[in-house]
This record gives structure tokens, sequence and C-alpha cells, in this order.
């Protein structure tokens, strides 16, 4: 039997930028800082172990990484599971230029 469903790797659209401990940008939303698991254009998965409840409608951030940039950002909690939270941004995303920047920074830092 033939399985013609596309595996969650092959229904991304966007290019996911994954990052090491250490290396983590922060994402800072209702007044708390988030650590960024990993982040797309349009999404962000960020540690969330102490199950902070985030508003259902719009929520906007920041992201802030390595290099101090800013990135605002607007979306929507589309999934929370274990310790970990998944923001769909569906107004405000990351540019693409700074996911090219991000995947060129991981390239090119240290092994811890």
């Amino acid at each position: 039997m033939s399985d013609n469903h596309p595996t969650d790797q092959q229904r991304r659209q966007h290019y996911r930028v994954v990052y090491p401990l250490g290396l983590q940008p922060e994402l800072k939303i209702v007044g708390r800082t988030f650590p960024v698991i990993d982040l797309s254009e349009a999404g962000i998965r960020f540690e969330n172990p102490e199950g902070v409840k985030l508003p259902g409608d719009l929520l906007q951030g920041t992201v802030t990484f390595h290099d101090g940039g800013t990135e605002k950002v607007m979306g929507r909690v589309c999934r929370e599971q274990g310790n970990y939270t998944v923001i769909l941004l569906i107004v405000k995303r990351i540019p693409y230029t700074r996911i090219l920047a991000e995947q060129k920074y991981l390239r090119q830092a240290p092994r811890r």
C-alpha cells in the first residue's frame, strides 16, 4: 500500500533555523523572555517549561538575535506541547534576509 501523504519536512514552505544550546535568540512576549528553539520566516518554536499561558488572539513580540539586532513579530499560538510553544507568524514575519544571516552565523559559530 502506498502512502502519498507528505512528511512534515515536505510540507514546510519556509527554511527553518534550528539553534543549539547557548546560541539561541530570545523571544520577548507578554513581559517574559523565552529561548528560541527554532524559527522560520513564518513561525517560532520556543521553550516554555513553565507552561506560561499566552493569549489565543494576536500577540506581539520581539526576537533579539546574537548581534543585538531585533525583529518585531506578530502572530498567534498554534501549538503548545510539552515544554515548548509554537507561534504562527501571520501578520509580522521574520525577513528572509535575517534567516540567511542566522544560517551563516550558525555555520561559522564555534562548536561547543
